[in-house]
């Protein structure tokens, strides 16, 4: 459970033009084994680690009088992340509860690999108005390489595109559900027909992140940007304001910073 400032003050009006984030990891318990998952000492813990609503509840009412303290009302975003937390239904469900009931006016959104994903789950983030990001890395090929249950790897994929059919298409298409991807120097190939397959799932939102600890060497570099002017040809609507503002449109987010690479620096 963290605290991450992502706002700009303006000094005239002191609105903001990034929220202030709270971050609240609810346990160290996750159903994936990710190749590449920041969080991979954590969930192999032996000792299962939840919060208590009494915990995560004092957290909130710490951020809330934060945002009041520096004129942030408006601004707060409190993101359940980390691991699964869809594992803790029953303490997510508590906690978004409690959130509603403030006075204050905080949005809220969750991580998931949507494993566990069904209608009663749906039902209850579209009446709380919860926007979900669902991590899934592409099509098979691009997904299976690196995002796997923790029995020996095996394949999520299936499992999750028949979760997915549990959201409302419209709820895809506006934005509610997003899609967030990870791309590695070993799938960044595949960019493109990733895209390809987000758009046949009907999702109006997508973000694709660059692995912050994958090694974009020379030869990985080479693909990145071979791809970059690829996907660039093929949604050209991905790119500027009418991608945000076009009806039917597939906005793109892509961001992600290593050693080696930026991602902004290529694209142009």
């Amino acid at each position: 459970m963290d605290f991450n400032v992502m706002w700009h003050k303006n000094k005239k009006n002191r609105q903001t033009s990034a929220p202030f984030l709270l971050e609240l990891v609810l346990s160290n318990r996750c159903n994936m084994d990710c190749s590449y998952c920041s969080s991979g000492f954590v969930i192999h813990e032996k000792t299962k680690k939840v919060f208590t609503f009494g915990q995560l509840k004092r957290a909130v009412d710490v951020y809330a009088a934060c945002l009041k303290k520096n004129g942030l009302e408006g601004a707060g975003l409190i993101c359940f992340t980390g691991n699964e937390p869809l594992l803790e239904f029953g303490l997510l469900k508590k906690v978004v509860g409690y959130v509603r009931g403030k006075k204050e006016k905080i949005r809220m959104r969750m991580d998931t690999n949507a494993v566990l994903l069904d209608a009663e789950k749906v039902d209850f983030l579209l009446a709380n108005d919860v926007r979900v990001f669902i991590s899934l890395d592409g099509c098979r090929k691009a997904h299976d390489l690196h995002r796997g249950f923790r029995d020996r790897g095996r394949s999520s994929f299936d499992v999750i595109l028949k979760n997915l059919k549990k959201i409302p298409p419209e709820k895809r298409h506006e934005g509610n559900f997003q899609i967030s991807a990870v791309i590695t120097p070993e799938t960044i190939g595949s960019l493109p027909q990733s895209m390809e397959f987000f758009r046949r799932l009907g999702f109006g939102v997508v973000m694709f992140c660059l692995e912050t600890y994958g090694t974009w060497n020379r030869a990985a570099i080479k693909r990145l940007k071979a791809a970059s002017g690829d996907f660039k040809s093929r949604f050209p609507e991905t790119f500027g304001q009418k991608a945000v503002k076009g009806a039917g449109a597939v906005t793109l987010f892509l961001f992600g910073r290593s050693k080696a690479v930026e991602y902004r620096d290529i694209i142009g």
